[in-house]
């Protein structure tokens, strides 16, 4: 009977079984930015990538989410000479996590992203808008498509701290998967049955 049970619960949990979910970005700095991604907005995290307005073409970046728990994009920014800011958009691979616009789909925007000046987790304040690339113009848009999206930047100098959160939601179990634990069940009801009338 215990091999019953196993074989159940391994049916189920493959029925149960998600890949990890990721977010996926482009993100441009000037003059150059560290990412992070993090569990805790006062703790840097693990390093995912570095980017700059003008190193080149951008790179997509992914990263795993730890589930079940709000995750942070930590992006520190430095600049030497003049105003610092970051433009991207981000996009998460999976409804059980979310941006702070409720969607899984964020753009650089004054609302959307935390600035601090004095590191994460911390002095808060409302990032200042740019606009659509004015900082950069019209060059990285030419050279390499990067999409006309609003530019948030702290304003003059760096380091600078920006945050922006990603929300864990309640999982909905798939109805395939219950599915899955019923018809196991019900194959082991019969056996069960059966076992209990020979051993009587």
């Amino acid at each position: 009977m215990n091999k019953l049970f196993l074989t159940a619960a391994m049916m189920f949990s493959l029925g149960t079984a998600q890949a990890s979910s990721t977010v996926s970005f482009i993100l441009g700095a000037d003059d150059y930015a560290d990412i992070f991604i993090s569990t805790d907005d006062t703790v840097q995290g693990s390093l995912i990538g570095s980017t700059t307005f003008f190193g080149g073409p951008l790179q997509t970046i992914t990263a795993s989410l730890t589930s079940g728990v709000k995750n942070y994009i930590h992006i520190l920014v430095q600049n030497y000479g003049g105003p610092d800011g970051i433009s991207g958009e981000f996009s998460l691979s999976s409804p059980t996590f979310e941006f702070s616009n409720g969607t899984q789909f964020l753009s650089t925007t004054p609302s959307t992203v935390n600035l601090s000046a004095t590191g994460f987790g911390m002095d808060y304040q409302t990032p200042v808008s740019f606009g659509a690339m004015i900082l950069f113009g019209a060059y990285y848009s030419d050279q390499y498509q990067f999409p006309l999206i609003t530019e948030s930047i702290s304003g003059v100098g760096g380091p600078s701290y920006f945050s922006i959160p990603i929300y864990a939601v309640a999982a909905v179990p798939e109805p395939e998967s219950v599915a899955l634990l019923l018809a196991g069940l019900g194959v082991l009801g019969p056996v069960i049955r059966r076992r209990h009338k020979t051993a009587a």
